[in-house]
């Protein structure tokens, strides 16, 4: 016997987003409608499960949710992207967007076949602002972690940000063994 899970998929601007496909496991189960709704079918024994929501230009989110339904709320916020750059990878990059920098040394970077890149690449950068709560729903997962007694309880978060290196035309990349990237971005002076 199944559950479902159902909700709605907006923007950052509370608008619906369609074609938001979503996925279990890496496996494309549902899309968004043009009103933004989903629906999704689970199996009634998993405790927790993750589906992530995607869609071109906005930052990917995954919520967890249980067998019932019950989880991370039914409305699903997708953020847009806000910083895209190209560059070339063969060169050191060094770059602040805002309160945060990059740093990716030269050849850092590699295809996902493990071959040197020939070709620019973009960096995809957002940042959220922790101390709003719609830019927090919209950053990736439910913010709670399993303790070594098996409970599970809330984590606090003093930054977040998303980051994606692709190919041009939309190939993964992955970082060479041993390379490093230095990510620094300002903790809110809320906090």
């Amino acid at each position: 016997m199944s559950s479902i899970i159902a909700g709605h998929v907006i923007d950052n601007n509370r608008r619906p987003v369609s074609k938001v496909k979503i996925s279990l496991e890496g496996k494309i189960i549902a899309e968004s409608g043009n009103d933004g709704f989903f629906s999704v079918a689970v199996a009634k024994d998993e405790t927790r499960l993750a589906l992530t929501f995607a869609a071109e230009g906005y930052v990917a989110n995954t919520r967890v949710y249980n067998s019932k339904g019950q989880g991370n709320g039914n409305t699903v916020v997708v953020w847009l992207r806000s910083s895209r750059l190209k560059f070339d990878p063969s060169r050191d990059l060094d770059v602040e967007f805002g309160s945060s920098r990059i740093r990716v040394p030269a050849n850092a970077l590699i295809g996902s076949d493990g071959k040197k890149l020939t070709e620019r690449v973009e960096l995809w950068f957002t940042l959220f602002d922790v101390t709003s709560q719609q830019q927090r729903a919209a950053a990736s997962g439910d913010f709670t972690g399993k303790l070594l007694d098996g409970s599970i309880r809330q984590l606090n978060s003093y930054g977040i940000f998303d980051l994606d290196f692709r190919g041009l035309k939309g190939q993964t990349l992955k970082l060479q063994r041993k390379a490093s990237i230095d990510l620094s971005i300002a903790v809110p002076p809320q906090l």
